[in-house]
């Protein structure tokens, strides 16, 4: 066993490249409600809460931003969470850690039952002792909050844990628990949202993961 028991992994961008899924559900809510989609926020909607992503990128009241994420749901169950491309390696990474007794969990701002079905569709569901998502209320929808859940849930302590993401939200939850965290910069994060946090390791690609997790390094 390495220095680390348990492993959280982000969806979009840590685990899959859900870009065009996720492109195509705004483009949809978004003709749905009269305003034309953005191209210069395409990295940007795809991390944080879609709450948070039609109210701060499309200015959307609280009102409206609940009525967007409806419609992008219709179109997300029906075509857009199986518009994705696993990254090479992961399902090799997951299958070493397992094997090496290191508990898997899942902490992602997208809507759970998507994130449940997609880990479903890929075959992978079954690595993780915890998968935890947005509820449909809109609750869960920090980072902080769900990797709260998943520390409670797996009962590993903070930092026996590390976070896998690729975006600033991901590296700000991990921060606030007193988290490890891994910057996948293969992901849609930009050097620019990691200046000003606390970031333990960086990596290029999956492969470069497992050797992170099983050091003894303190």
């Amino acid at each position: 066993m390495g220095r680390y028991n348990c492993v959280i992994f982000d969806l979009d961008g840590t685990i899959a490249n859900t870009k065009p899924g996720i492109i195509n559900g705004f483009k949809y809510a978004l003709d749905k409600m009269g305003m034309q989609y953005l191209d210069v926020h395409d990295d940007d909607i795809i991390g944080p809460s879609l709450y948070d992503s039609f109210s701060r990128f499309y200015h959307f009241s609280d009102e409206k931003a609940i009525e967007a994420v409806k419609i992008y749901r219709q179109y997300y169950i029906e075509k857009g969470m199986y518009e994705y491309e696993l990254y090479d390696g992961i399902e090799e990474l997951l299958s070493k850690l397992q094997a090496n007794n290191v508990a898997l969990a899942l902490a992602t701002t997208k809507y759970k039952a998507f994130a449940e079905k997609m880990l479903s569709y890929s075959h992978l569901i079954d690595y993780f002792s915890c998968v935890i998502g947005s509820n449909e209320d809109g609750s869960f929808s920090s980072k902080k909050e769900l990797l709260g859940y998943v520390i409670e849930y797996t009962n590993h302590k903070a930092n026996e844990c590390i976070m896998i993401g690729d975006r600033y939200y991901d590296a700000y939850g991990a921060q606030l628990h007193q988290m490890d965290f891994v910057w996948a910069k293969y992901g849609y994060g930009k050097e620019k949202e990691f200046e000003d946090i606390r970031v333990k390791y960086t990596v290029s690609n999956p492969h470069e993961i497992f050797d992170i997790v099983m050091s003894n390094e303190k």
